[in-house]
């Protein structure tokens, strides 16, 4: 049995970007019932907590019984709140001191139980994106919308009204989620392989990247050696390769690079 070794790395690719390229051989390479393996992937972690789609904070600012008008007039006070969170990649601790900073809200870090707690009285809740629902659109940023936010409600996730300490109402958001990804897939249109079927049924991943560590840090991921999928009678010269979520989308590594080794068998 043939095998053949290829050191893939996007900074020689032959065209696209670093998370989504192609790459081609000087010749054309063919096998018959071949079968292929993805090892020593290598990518920066470059994935930051807030990105432009989720930048938002939303905290109700309706008093003296102010209802919501589709047009208000001029002077009358925004009854939504939106703050402005800076992009970057942040620590529980860092986020929860930015937003509190921020938005003039009381907000606390539990590291024990990864919680973060808001003060939840009259005036000062802070929305979800079902609250949210019910504002018009005029009371939003102008790149925001009722239905598209662009909140930061995938990160604190779901809340319980409680009492603190000293009877005091707030909102417990119980595990917020500082990463944006828990893995990422590389995968190839052109060496979609018949025996791997991803999280949507699709047949061109070729490794599952769990995502850990630091921004900044390289994450290295290597396959089991026996893991071998089927890519059955091939003729190669010009291949595809992407780095994207669970959903299929391409991420964004900052312009930085991946590399890894492909093995072909046949």
């Amino acid at each position: 049995m043939n095998t053949i070794v290829i050191y893939v790395d996007s900074r020689f690719r032959a065209s696209g970007t670093n998370a989504s390229f192609t790459w081609q051989l000087r010749e054309s390479l063919n096998m018959k019932s071949a079968q292929i393996r993805v090892d020593d992937i290598r990518i920066t972690n470059t994935f930051f907590t807030v990105t432009p789609d989720n930048q938002f904070a939303y905290f109700s600012n309706v008093t003296n019984g102010l209802t919501l008008a589709p047009f208000p007039e001029e002077g009358t006070p925004n009854p939504l709140l939106a703050v402005k969170m800076p992009l970057g990649a942040y620590t529980a601790q860092d986020f929860a001191t930015t937003l509190q900073t921020l938005s003039g809200r009381n907000i606390s870090y539990d590291a024990r139980t990864n919680s973060l707690s808001i003060d939840a009285s009259e005036n000062m809740q802070h929305l979800d994106d079902f609250a949210l629902l019910s504002f018009p659109p005029l009371y939003f940023p102008s790149e925001c919308t009722p239905t598209v936010p662009r909140s930061i409600n995938n990160i604190l996730r779901d809340y319980d009204l409680l009492m603190d300490e000293n009877n005091n109402p707030i909102q417990r958001f119980n595990f917020i989620n500082m990463s944006p990804y828990d893995a990422l897939y590389l995968r190839s249109n052109r060496l979609a392989c018949q025996g791997s079927y991803g999280p949507r049924q699709e047949h061109n991943i070729l490794s599952n990247i769990p995502i850990s560590g630091l921004a900044g840090e390289v994450i290295q991921h290597s396959n089991d050696d026996q893991e071998w999928m089927l890519l059955g009678d091939v003729s190669l010269r010009t291949m595809d390769f992407s780095l994207t979520d669970v959903h299929g989308d391409v991420v964004d590594t900052k312009g930085l690079p991946i590399s890894f080794r492909l093995f072909l068998q046949g």
